[in-house]
């Protein structure tokens, strides 16, 4: 199989495109071609040493955590699935390898594919869903009629995430460069704020819930825009320093895989009730210039890379 591997920690220079042997599947696994691999912000992190201390992270490494693909062989001990069939999913936490042709997936946390999306606009919604849909739901909780912040709301996750909060019946605000603003509107966002020429903390504490994709030195704005007794939510790091103030309950989304979930983001895409967010592809042979740039925000929604 063709693989684009990490061989040490650094910039770009260090991602190679390698043949390799294909995977073998364990009885209760499946084989897959991949089709399409979306890539995060966690890539480019882990290229550059932010999880060199981890067990599991081991160099060559091959990143990619979600994908859309075919099935080609079914262990004997897998029940509800079968060569040919066409799945999309997020591999486990603490597994990576997604960007490559072929991957060995644990069947519980793959699902059927969107029918109406292609290969690329399943891997694109998958994890960002997942993120958006248990972080709002599950852990904010946010509710129909609250004001929610979306601090990134071009991105991968952010662009779900706006999407999910207008299902929910939410009033949504979202941060976005000027030149991403009419897209965030399109999501569903009522107002989009430029946090590169706009202060977000200007807006007063309106909000009851804050879902941060950014993370940095903007949490301790964000902790300003909500209410007392408001709630945030962050998948990216604040400040080491980092304390909110005692009005504010801070929540960190524990992101399961499961296919349950799958399955509820294959039937709001099916139901058009959710899109995918804008996407630009690239071949795998392109995985370094992609990782750049998603890390320099040079695209809206996701970049994901094309196997074939």
């Amino acid at each position: 199989m063709k693989a684009a591997r990490i061989n040490r920690f650094g910039g770009p220079e260090v991602i190679t495109i390698d043949e390799i042997p294909d995977p073998v599947p364990a009885p209760d696994q499946v084989l897959i071609d991949v089709h399409a691999s979306a890539v995060n912000p966690a890539d480019w992190k882990g290229r550059e040493g932010f999880y060199k201390d981890a067990a599991w992270y081991v160099l060559p490494h091959i990143p990619g955590r979600d994908f859309s693909g075919v099935i080609r062989a079914v262990g004997a001990a897998v029940e509800g699935f079968d060569v040919g069939e066409e799945v999309f999913g997020v591999t486990d936490q603490g597994q990576e390898g997604a960007y490559a042709t072929t991957l060995v997936m644990n069947p519980t946390i793959i699902a059927n594919k969107p029918r109406n999306l292609s290969h690329a606009e399943s891997a694109a919604i998958c994890l960002g869903t997942l993120t958006a849909m248990v972080s709002l739901e599950g852990t904010a909780k946010l509710k129909k009629g609250e004001t929610v912040l979306i601090h990134g709301g071009a991105g991968g996750v952010g662009a779900m995430a706006v999407q999910l909060a207008r299902r929910i019946g939410a009033h949504v605000i979202a941060t976005a460069r000027a030149s991403n603003a009419d897209y965030v509107r399109s999501l569903g966002a009522e107002r989009v704020i430029d946090y590169q020429s706009e202060d977000i903390a200007t807006i007063g504490p309106v909000c009851d819930v804050v879902f941060d994709m950014v993370g940095g030195q903007d949490q301790r704005k964000l902790c300003s825009v909500l209410k007392p007794g408001g709630r945030l939510a962050w998948i990216s790091r604040g400040p080491k320093d980092f304390k909110a103030p005692d009005h504010v309950t801070v929540l960190r989304p524990d992101v399961k895989r499961g296919r349950q979930h799958l399955d509820r983001i294959a039937a709001l895409a099916e139901a058009g009730e959710i899109k995918p967010p804008a996407i630009t592809t690239l071949p795998l042979e392109k995985a370094a210039e992609a990782q750049e740039m998603l890390k320099h925000r040079k695209v809206p929604g996701k970049i994901v890379l094309t196997m074939l």
